[in-house]
């Protein structure tokens, strides 16, 4: 009888996640994607070189015209291949006086991903940090957590003293924004309208965690 009890207790304290989508887990390791066979500067192969330790999702662009290596635009720690590009191009496009010239020249993404798939994806860092909240989740199932991203680089952690479903989704949303203004502070207005996609910056809620309410 004190087994049952026991496991009824338990079993009302599980923690039930809601996840607003899913991203695709089990991603490992790094291989870098070349999209240009272009012959680089000597300035160019260098940073390039350098660049494809950076962890993904990450893409490096290349002004063609411009063999100082002063143009180029990247990005990484992305959750999403396609807004690191976007923003490296943009980056790219910027700085260099002959815009039209840039081109994308690598992308640094996970072994095992596909780069044809349209499935939602987070940065590397965003999933350690997704897993390992997962697994707070699972120490502590009665209280609420959640997660908010941007479609760039960021993620918003409610933090664990929320009270309720809603208070967390709130508290997450609200560090994602203030992350996104707080990395918009430290950039140039002009560099911001020109290579910033609004979409990109809007947070949205990953997951969270928690009890049945």
């Amino acid at each position: 009888m004190r087994f049952l009890l026991a496991l009824v207790v338990l079993l009302s304290f599980q923690s039930h996640p809601t996840m607003a989508f899913e991203p695709v887990q089990g991603l490992k390791g790094k291989r870098t994607i070349f999209h240009s066979t272009i012959e680089l500067s000597k300035a160019q192969r260098l940073y390039a070189r350098r660049f494809q330790r950076q962890r993904s999702f990450a893409a490096l662009a290349v002004n063609t015209s411009d063999p100082s290596g002063e143009a180029i635009g990247a990005a990484w720690g992305y959750h999403s291949l396609k807004a690191a590009q976007r923003l490296a191009l943009r980056s790219c496009e910027f700085k260099a006086k002959a815009g039209e010239n840039c081109v994308l020249f690598l992308s640094v993404v996970p072994k095992n991903f596909d780069e044809n798939s349209s499935d939602p994806t987070l940065s590397q860092e965003g999933m350690q940090y997704f897993l390992d909240v997962r697994k707070w989740s699972h120490r502590h199932p009665g209280r609420f957590r959640a997660l908010a991203i941007n479609g760039g680089s960021v993620i918003g952690d409610s933090g664990t003293r929320e009270p309720t479903r809603q208070g967390a989704e709130a508290a997450a949303l609200k560090r994602c924004a203030e992350i996104v203004d707080r990395m918009k502070s430290s950039m140039p207005r002009d560099w911001q309208q020109a290579v910033l996609n609004p979409a990109d910056e809007k947070c949205r809620i990953l997951i969270v965690f928690g009890p049945e309410d």
